[in-house]
């Protein structure tokens, strides 16, 4: 006699619709809020990269001026430095404070924001 099998295999066309929706909301979400993700390391690296001992006796708008230029080097620019950027200044040291957000589409009315802040002092 044929022995039959009691239990199916593998996965239903429900089940493999299901997958294959959220693979793609997963890799479409990836990929909105990627590039931002990227740009907001280059700023860490460009704030890194600033010369430590010469931010604290500059003033305000030459440390605006110099990001400005290694923004655009860097090719960021979908926003500006003035917006993102806050200058805290004691006799001691210099606090330059990133803080944005980023709102990206993804379907139809839904966003995502995406938040970003860092802070760097400066003796």
């Amino acid at each position: 006699m044929m022995k039959t099998r009691s239990k199916q295999r593998g996965i239903s066309v429900i089940g493999g619709l299901a997958g294959v929706v959220l693979i793609a909301a997963s890799v479409t979400t990836a990929l909105r809020i990627g590039p931002h993700y990227i740009d907001f390391s280059t700023i860490q690296s460009i704030m890194e990269s600033l010369p430590t001992g010469e931010v604290h006796k500059m003033d305000k708008g030459a440390i605006r001026e110099l990001l400005r230029k290694r923004f655009r080097i860097n090719n960021i620019r979908e926003f500006e430095v003035r917006d993102i950027l806050s200058i805290e200044r004691t006799k001691v040291s210099t606090v330059v404070i990133i803080d944005y957000e980023v709102r990206e589409s993804l379907l139809f009315n839904a966003d995502i924001v995406v938040m970003f802040e860092d802070q760097y002092e400066y003796k």
